[in-house]
């Protein structure tokens, strides 16, 4: 049998059992209700006996007293004989639902008041008058005493009502409840046994052991899953002995082209790092030629070739660092990290690349927006390079004459942003999305082809930085904006970290 007959069957069963506890609960309600509903007549009809007999009770009170009330006797008289047509009333909205038992006693005490009244109406207060009432006085005591034994009689019954209704639920409660704990736990037998039998396989497996099968024993879905089981382990084992094969003859092979690729990859990152200060070199180095060759030549001139190699010496440094970096790859790299203000590294940066010849006619901006004196805490040197990077790719972006590079520092929450927009060539949603990938290069956007780490250089050392960088572009020629995130430091921190 399968497990989906066996749970169908059970639920099935324990749905039954519960709606005949409900049907059962029904009845006894059902039955508790209709005595409820009769004792509730049955106590408005003797109130309204004992009313009929009030009424009577006085009007032969006032007989007896023997005084000039007529009125009054006759008022009582017809009062009880109103109550008395109440009660043999039916379909009207206040009718009390009259037992046919008792409609008789009602007529008969309905007609000898009305005898009475008839004799009080001619001022005729003899004896029969009270002998009217007086018969009318015995039926109501006749009906209320049978009125009163019935409502006991189905108090009683009532109770026993209750005390069947309270014992039929209880015992079938009680027998749902056991035949449930046994339904479970036969359930759960057999559902967790197989289920641990896969459980000690599927480990069997994680630790390399395919070849142990689990029994097919259960239900019906549990040894058809076993049995997949098993083939699932025949095949893994097979698949992973080849693979063993494999991967034991590619680790050879890849062992000797990463000594190859480690070699081609250091030659590309070292040309590229150095790459961008040669250049501002170079383009330094002719302009202080071109200064000291120069036949009008001004005072201060020799101030301005002391500040020309001064940067040129600085970047030759530059380039020093990066080389000793890169070379010493194999041993653990030293970050060392300062507070630097990053409006001054903007300033500087955007200071000397628009002081190379081939962007002087681009016009560059640095905006601070009052942060001067915001700080992070990173390695300068790449900071600085990745300031370079961006910059440098979006003076290469513009045209020379009309070309706008904008660079704009803010503060986002607890970071500082660093926007850098170009009203160049703009970028297609392809090149957006390759932009930050390793040695891919968009040829459009520069004059010679270079080899691509330019960017995912610089995605790096944000990166390592803990912050993060964006590239936007609104499409060919719209120019375009990089956004780079980094935390920024408290006041606090800059004192601790100096």
């Amino acid at each position: 049998m399968s497990l989906a007959q066996k749970l169908t069957f059970k639920i099935v069963a324990l749905v039954a059992a519960l709606a005949l506890i409900g049907s059962v609960s029904v009845w006894g309600l059902m039955g508790l209700s209709r005595h409820f509903d009769s004792a509730e007549d049955e106590y408005q009809q003797l109130r309204a006996i004992y009313e009929i007999g009030h009424h009577a009770a006085v009007a032969r009170t006032l007989i007896f007293l023997n005084t000039d009330n007529g009125g009054e006797v006759r008022k009582h008289l017809r009062n009880a004989i109103v109550k008395a047509e109440a009660l043999l009333a039916e379909g009207q909205p206040d009718a009390l639902a009259l037992s046919s038992n008792y409609q008789p006693s009602v007529v008969s005490i309905r007609d000898w008041l009305d005898k009475a009244s008839r004799h009080v109406s001619h001022a005729e207060y003899g004896p029969e008058t009270l002998a009217d009432i007086n018969h009318s006085l015995a039926n109501v005591a006749d009906l209320g005493g049978r009125i009163r034994s019935q409502i006991v009689s189905n108090r009683q019954e009532a109770k026993s009502q209750y005390r069947r209704t309270v014992a039929t639920i209880t015992t079938l409660t009680l027998i749902v409840v056991l035949a449930a704990a046994l339904v479970g736990f036969s359930q759960y037998r057999s559902v967790m046994r197989p289920l641990r039998r896969l459980e000690q396989g599927v480990r069997r497996v994680t630790d390399g052991d395919f070849a142990r099968h689990i029994p097919a024993q259960g239900d019906r879905e549990f040894a058809r899953l076993a049995r997949q089981f098993n083939d699932m382990a025949d095949q893994l084992d097979t698949l992973y002995q080849r693979m063993d094969r494999q991967v034991k003859t590619k680790s050879r092979q890849l062992v000797r082209s990463q000594k190859l690729a480690s070699v081609g990859f250091l030659a590309a990152g070292l040309a590229h790092e150095i790459n961008n200060p040669l250049g501002i070199i170079a383009g330094y180095s002719e302009a202080a030629l071109q200064r000291l060759n120069n036949q009008s030549r001004t005072n201060n001139t020799p101030l301005k070739i002391e500040s020309t190699l001064r940067i040129i010496c600085e970047e030759a440094f530059r380039c020093k660092e990066i080389t000793a970096k890169l070379l010493s790859l194999s041993s653990p790299p030293t970050d060392e990290r300062t507070s630097v203000c990053l409006s001054q590294v903007a300033h500087r940066v955007a200071q000397m690349l628009a002081g190379l010849p081939r962007f002087r006619t681009v016009r560059v901006t640095v905006e601070t927006s009052g942060l001067d004196d915001a700080v992070i805490y990173a390695n300068e040197g790449q900071i600085t390079q990745v300031m370079v990077n961006l910059i440098t790719n979006a003076l290469e972006a513009v045209d020379p004459v009309a070309g706008r590079v904008g660079v704009r520092i803010k503060r986002a929450g607890t970071s500082l942003s660093i926007h850098v927009e170009d009203n160049g060539r703009g970028m297609t949603e392809q090149v957006l999305q390759k932009s930050f990938e390793p040695f891919y290069t968009d040829t459009s956007r520069h004059s010679e082809r270079g080899i691509g780490l330019g960017l995912s250089v610089t995605h790096a050392i944000v990166e390592q930085h803990g912050g993060s960088i964006d590239a936007r572009s609104e499409g060919p020629g719209k120019g375009s904006t990089f956004t780079v995130e980094l935390p920024a430091v408290s006041p606090s921190e800059v004192l601790v970290h100096a």
